[in-house]
């Protein structure tokens, strides 16, 4: 058994999912209650079935052929939580005067809505959230295992950019300005930090207008090899197979979180593939030719091209 086995099996870094809850009936309580919020708001989750649990934790199964172009799931805009909605709400003000956008903004709104507890609009969501799963909860002992010196420094350092951005909005600015608005006992270190790191792992955003969290569709485990995507028609959020791709009946129904590289799924997701494709290594390489090399301008221009 060898040390990078013992981390694997610390974290399950062999599972491509998100964080998971479980439950002894995946049917009863928050799950059900999460779905009925989602149905009774007109998304349309007919064509999969979650939470299927199984060996490895939560997934969702295709209930019907899906093929491409045709949508899996559709979610509405108004169940999305997203920087423009934080500014139209009661923290919006505060926040925006003093700078707070994109992922900050978004993760403040996460915090803000949990304090409302079952008032929130968002309650069911946010009731089924896990904690985040990130390579930065490791100890600098596990993280040595991996024998990486340069995803244990991208740890560490993540970890100090998220307590600067705590410190900088709200030690140093909310909580001394608007105690009402955001007060110190529940706006938290702690309650920041999963909300930050739940924003990095589930938010979609390339394809959108601006980063959101679309209930529901964060709930998919990945696949690199999945051809899929997603978009906005008609105030909703859609998730369909793209060219190639198709969703099989009773196959689980999957997304995929990009090209990602162990490194940023280890960071993002706290679980890395094995035989990943799209693995990276870094390689230093210095180039020191002989001061009468014809070729040493081309070799240079090589190594800057990659």
């Amino acid at each position: 058994r060898t040390d990078v086995d013992d981390a694997r099996r610390r974290t399950g870094l062999h599972r491509s999912r998100r964080g998971i809850m479980t439950t002894t009936d995946p049917a009863d309580g928050a799950a059900q209650e999460f779905l009925d919020w989602l149905q009774n708001h007109g998304a349309d989750t007919s064509r999969l079935r979650w939470p299927v649990t199984d060996g490895n934790g939560r997934k969702a199964v295709a209930t019907q052929d899906i093929g491409e172009n045709d949508y899996a799931l559709r979610v509405p805009e108004a169940l999305m939580m997203s920087p423009s909605k934080a500014l139209k709400s009661e923290i919006g003000e505060a926040c925006d005067r003093h700078g707070l956008r994109g992922d900050v903004l978004l993760a403040t709104f996460v915090v803000f809505e949990l304090r409302k507890g079952s008032k929130s609009f968002w309650a069911p969501y946010l009731q089924m959230l896990p904690p985040p799963e990130t390579c930065c909860d490791w100890s600098t002992d596990e993280l040595e295992r991996l024998h990486d010196p340069e995803l244990q420094e991208r740890a560490e350092s993540r970890e100090r950019w998220v307590r600067d951005l705590y410190d900088r909005y709200y030690t140093q600015t909310l909580i001394v300005r608007y105690p009402d608005l955001f007060p110190a006992s529940f706006f938290t270190y702690e309650r920041f930090r999963f909300a930050w790191f739940v924003v990095q792992s589930r938010a979609f955003g390339r394809k959108l207008r601006e980063t959101a969290l679309v209930p529901l569709a964060d709930c998919l485990n990945h696949s690199h090899s999945v051809q899929c995507s997603y978009r906005l028609v008609d105030r909703c959020f859609e998730l369909f197979p793209t060219r190639d791709g198709e969703y099989v009946q009773g196959l689980e129904l999957l997304n995929s979180y990009g090209p990602c590289p162990n490194s940023k799924l280890l960071l993002d997701y706290g679980f890395s593939i094995l035989d990943n494709p799209h693995d990276t290594v870094r390689l230093g390489l210095e180039l020191r030719p002989p001061t009468d090399d014809a070729l040493v301008d081309r070799r240079r221009a090589l190594l800057r091209r990659g």
